[in-house]
């Protein structure tokens, strides 16, 4: 259960994934799409996009939380404005908890495209192969040599491939699953906190029972264990859970 809290925190506030790439690979129509809106402005003017749009959408039950970003590119190539929108995309790509790297499989691959591909290692990515409405130049072959990670061929402004878009971003987050309507998460820091303790007070009943202490001892942790749950259960009302309650609201007399 404890360990169910990431997935619980990303149920209650939403996964954040940040749409990047360099200018006119299709990043604003993609984001059009998977809201089903026409919320960022579309144009063949490379730059148009000069500020982070971010929106929520539901994939497949999760909400996430999408944030569509200037265009990635060389910032003595761009005026003020947009090197501006460069520098709040380098904030959102940090904040992200997945990547969206998309290129346009129409054009060559360039220095900006590697650029991209290799920016944000370490965070989860999915690389979506954009505009496979057009005559391809590059192929998934060709992108697999370069990078790691799934790859989804997607038409934004068609609205092919977005479904498995969805389904890659949940299973980045989710270890190939997304959250299921049996299976419990946690969602509160304070139940996440509870369970921390009484998982403690379990490892030292644990520790007392293997060097042959009086069963009394293991007693007294097996109890603040019991106790610790009985918080979130509401089979405990100790004056420390009356202290919190009163601690956290207004309660008139």
């Amino acid at each position: 259960m404890i360990n169910t809290f990431e997935c619980g925190a990303i149920l209650r506030d939403g996964l954040r994934v940040a749409i990047i790439g360099k200018p006119n690979v299709g990043k604003s129509s993609l984001l059009n799409a998977l809201l089903g809106e026409d919320r960022a402005i579309v144009t063949a003017v490379a730059g148009t996009t000069r500020d982070a749009i971010d929106e929520t959408a539901d994939f497949d039950g999760v909400p996430v939380v999408l944030s569509d970003t200037a265009g990635l590119r060389d910032p003595e190539r761009a005026d003020a404005l947009e090197r501006l929108g460069i520098e709040r995309t380098a904030s959102k790509i940090a904040q992200a908890q997945v990547l969206l790297k998309v290129l346009d499989v129409a054009a060559p691959l360039d220095e900006e495209d590697f650029a991209m591909l290799k920016a944000a290692a370490a965070t989860p990515r999915v690389v979506v192969l954009n505009k496979i409405d057009l005559p391809q130049v590059i192929s998934e072959e060709e992108v697999r040599r370069l990078t790691d990670g799934p790859i989804v061929s997607v038409s934004a402004t068609k609205g092919w491939g977005l479904a498995g878009l969805r389904r890659a971003v949940v299973g980045q987050c989710f270890n190939g699953d997304g959250p299921t309507a049996e299976a419990p998460v946690l969602v509160s820091v304070r139940h996440r906190d509870a369970l921390e303790k009484a998982r403690h007070a379990l490892a030292l009943a644990h520790e007392a029972i293997s060097q042959g202490h009086p069963p009394e001892l293991p007693a007294v942790d097996v109890q603040d264990a019991i106790d610790h749950i009985g918080t979130i259960t509401g089979k405990v009302t100790s004056e420390d859970v009356l202290d919190q309650i009163f601690s956290q609201f207004c309660i008139g007399k």
